[in-house]
């Protein structure tokens, strides 16, 4: 788990927790790449790569959303692409948040 906090505000905290098993009411286990919590939310984090351009692969991920949204827990779905722009990748990630 990592833990951030900005100018020392605690209510400005966030954890992120890399690759984090989940156990849902459906039975099944998910396991989303990032759980980030903070201020009394939370946010699933995907990364998505080549294999996830794919029609049945959309539809799985699609399933898995729907889950975690029942939850109450909103997913983003971020393309690997962005990993290799750090700005554009904490621009998307700072907005989807504020959501």
């Amino acid at each position: 788990m990592l833990a951030l906090t900005t100018s020392g505000n605690a209510q400005k905290a966030i954890a992120v927790l890399p690759l984090p098993g989940a156990k849902l009411r459906d039975g099944g286990v998910r396991t989303p790449d990032f759980v980030v919590l903070g201020n009394g939310r939370a946010a699933i984090i995907e990364v998505d790569g080549p294999r996830h351009y794919g029609r049945t692969r959309q539809a799985d991920d699609v399933a898995r959303d729907r889950h975690w949204e029942r939850c109450g827990v909103a997913t983003i779905r971020i393309t690997s692409e962005y990993a290799d722009d750090p700005r554009s990748l904490k621009a998307l990630l700072q907005e989807d948040l504020r959501r």
